[in-house]
């Protein structure tokens, strides 16, 4: 499955707070959910649809839910 993103203030935006509030940089959330920065990048900005399975890996990394992030 792909989850969808809609609108300006989606919830990849409450995922790069959440990077920012725990430090994070856009490179380590990638080698920890085993994917490249440039994929992240282009999730984050809309460019690509988020898998279930990659939205999973984030919502662990980042310590909140994949409903967090939708």
């Amino acid at each position: 499955g792909v989850i969808m993103f809609s609108g300006e203030n989606n919830g990849i935006d409450k995922a790069k707070t959440n990077k920012t509030d725990r430090g994070l940089t856009l490179d380590d959330i990638a080698k920890k959910c085993n994917t490249s920065r440039g994929h992240l990048s282009n999730i984050e900005s809309n460019k690509r649809d988020c898998t279930v399975e990659m939205a999973k890996r984030i919502a662990q990394v980042l310590k909140c839910s994949i409903d967090e992030l939708v």
